[in-house]
């Protein structure tokens, strides 16, 4: 029986691993498989909600943020690493709590704790941090749509309240293609 397991674990992970488009990520303790067919539909149906303008920069933001839809933390949250600052709602987001609470098919779920910079060698290194986890595609981005709108759609709002970061980060931004939008 045991045998069983193993060859149907082998055949589920080469089946996953087949597809070069597949993201995998964790939430509710089990695997959910979001392809990049989920991300486009997620940018089409939020046209309905958002300008194109908008949903423009958050693709950009969700690429640079995320590495292209594919990094640790994308995998792990759905959304471009939207920190927590209190445990209870809106979790320090105070400027979302309308938008969650109008649509709470978008509000996060659940917490993600991890050791950022890790450093091999060097014990307890890195800095913990704590992000908000989104159940599905669609509700990270339009997340982070919903912000770039408050924020006029300057992505470096995004990034820094400083003016100087601001203006390094949109031309990090402008370099980076919408393929979605």
């Amino acid at each position: 029986m045991k045998n069983i397991y193993i060859v149907l674990t082998i055949v589920i992970v080469y089946l996953l691993y087949k597809n070069k488009n597949v993201v995998r990520t964790k939430i509710n303790s089990y695997k959910m498989v979001i392809n990049e067919n989920d991300i486009k539909q997620a940018f089409i149906d939020l046209k309905k909600i958002f300008t194109k303008e908008t949903l423009q920069v958050t693709e950009k933001i969700l690429r640079l943020e995320t590495a292209h839809f594919s990094s640790g933390g994308y995998k792990n949250t759905l959304g471009a690493g939207m920190e927590v600052f209190k445990n209870s709602f809106p979790y320090g987001w105070n400027s979302l709590k309308i938008f969650w609470e109008q649509n709470p098919q978008f509000a996060p779920v659940k917490f993600w704790t991890v050791n950022e910079n890790v450093q091999k060698d060097v014990k307890n290194s890195g800095v913990k941090k704590t992000f908000l986890v989104f159940p599905s595609v669609i509700s990270g981005i339009a997340t982070t749509a919903q912000i770039m709108k408050l924020r006029g759609n300057n992505a470096g709002a995004w990034f820094s309240k400083d003016l100087v970061s601001q203006e390094r980060y949109n031309s990090k931004i402008e370099q980076i293609k919408a393929r979605y939008v």
